[in-house]
This record gives C-alpha cells, sequence and structure tokens, in this order.
C-alpha cells in the first residue's frame, strides 16, 4: 500500500534563511530517492509541511519510514532549528496521526 505521509514542523529562523534551508533539504530529499517529495511553507510564521509517499504494509511503518527519511534530509541540509509537531499518514480509507 502507498501511504501520503506529512510532518508539520516549525523554526524560528528569518523567512530568507528558512527558505533557503527548506530548499536544501528538498535538495536533499531528492537525493536521498524519497518518492514524490513537497514542501509548504508559511515562511513568515516559520511553520512548515513536508510530505512524501511510502510504499509499507502498515501505517505505521510508513510513518517511520517517513521519519526517517525527513531526519536524514533535515541533518543533510544543516536544518538543526527545525522541529517536526506531529506526523499525518493517509491511505485511500483513513488518516492517522501520530508524534514525529
Amino acid at each position: 500500500m502507498t501511504y501520503l505521509v506529512t510532518f508539520e514542523g516549525e523554526s524560528n529562523e528569518e523567512s530568507d534563511a528558512l527558505d533557503n534551508r527548506l530548499d536544501a533539504v528538498m535538495e536533499a530529499l531528492l537525493d536521498g530517492g524519497a518518492r514524490d517529495p513537497d514542501i509548504g511553507a508559511a515562511l513568515t510564521r516559520g511553520s512548515f509541511e513536508i510530505s512524501l509517499r511510502i510504499d509499507a504494509e502498515r501505517i505505521e511503518d510508513a510513518v517511520s519510514e517517513a521519519a526517517r527519511i525527513v531526519r536524514d534530509a533535515l541533518h543533510e541540509a544543516g536544518a538543526d532549528t527545525i522541529r517536526l509537531a506531529q506526523a499525518r499518514a493517509s491511505d485511500d480509507t483513513r488518516t492517522v496521526l501520530a508524534p514525529a
């Protein structure tokens, strides 16, 4: 089954710095082979979402794998000031919220 996993996060970086940082995160996601990654942000508020698709047998496994991929990308991008608040995973039938 394919799940769409989305992480909500926030940063205390200035808008321009956060924009540049999220560009670096996207580059790291693409370089790492993330499937269909997307990043949306409200830069002035310092909030953002990172989503990607994960193939897994269970929704909990999808969240764990996506968290590993996103954390690796954040680390590679030097995003020490970024905090992930929660994850949301969904398939065609349900949505699950989990701590990031």
